[in-house]
């Protein structure tokens, strides 16, 4: 697991606040970066995701949480179990946000916490790199995607507050990840799925998008400084 992925793990778990001792579930575990956080604050942990292979990789990486195989809409765990439940990054990838939130709540104790994080839109910064991917992947634009960001953050408000959460409230987390040159910063995206999103490129194309992005990182480090935004809204709610 990335530093970067237990960065964001870490502050979710900061951000629910769980004593030591915690009955913490976290949903939609993947690598485990909020579930190590987790169990470092001295929780009991219970993590689950519905991938196969993240579970089998997680249970081997950390024996001290109990893991298991799960779907986030249809969770078997019985009701009013937990005493804070996180999901990072979770309901943007699910095709029924509104089934797993409602699971949320009735796994949680009553006054337990539950913990979320969600992507921000694009920094304006960055706005080139999206732009260029819009260029060779069917994308919508930088503006289009800001639009959609922004409504599905309010999506995620409304979802906790009609499964009966109460007392929401919402911070932002940000960090950069600085890089010494275009070429850096190309290594580091090809191994995070940019590599293999060219795959489906040709040739020619592939090289068209690689002369592209240095030059555009070039501009961007003259301009701004050469970096990754790492950042997420997360959300902390209660069941009363």
């Amino acid at each position: 697991m990335s530093p970067a992925a237990d960065a964001i793990g870490e502050a979710l778990v900061e951000y629910a606040a769980p004593a030591a001792g915690a009955r913490l579930l976290d949903v939609g575990a993947g690598r485990g970066a909020v579930a190590q956080a987790a169990v470092a604050r001295g929780c009991q942990v219970t993590a689950v995701d519905a991938a196969p292979r993240m579970v089998e990789l997680l249970a081997a990486d950390l024996p001290q949480a109990r893991v298991h195989l799960m779907d986030a809409s249809a969770l078997e765990l019985a009701d009013s179990t937990f005493d804070v439940v996180t999901g990072g990054y979770l309901l943007d990838v699910l095709p029924d946000p509104a089934a797993a939130v409602a699971e949320l709540h009735r796994v949680m104790e009553p006054g337990g916490t539950v913990a979320l994080s969600e992507p921000c839109p694009v920094r304006p910064r960055l706005e080139w790199l999206h732009e260029l991917a819009a260029d060779f992947w069917s994308r919508p634009s930088t503006e289009q995607a800001a639009a959609e960001r922004t409504a599905a953050l309010e999506r995620v408000e409304q979802l906790l507050r009609d499964a009966g959460f109460t007392g929401l409230t919402t911070d932002g987390w940000e960090r950069q990840i600085p890089f010494s040159s275009p070429g850096r910063m190309w290594d580091y995206l090809s191994n995070k799925g940019v590599g293999e999103a060219l795959e489906v490129l040709a040739s020619p194309e592939r090289e068209e998008f690689k002369k592209r992005f240095l030059k555009g990182a070039q501009e961007m480090q003259s301009a701004h400084g050469l970096a990754l935004d790492q950042d997420a809204v997360l959300f902390r709610a209660r069941k009363p």
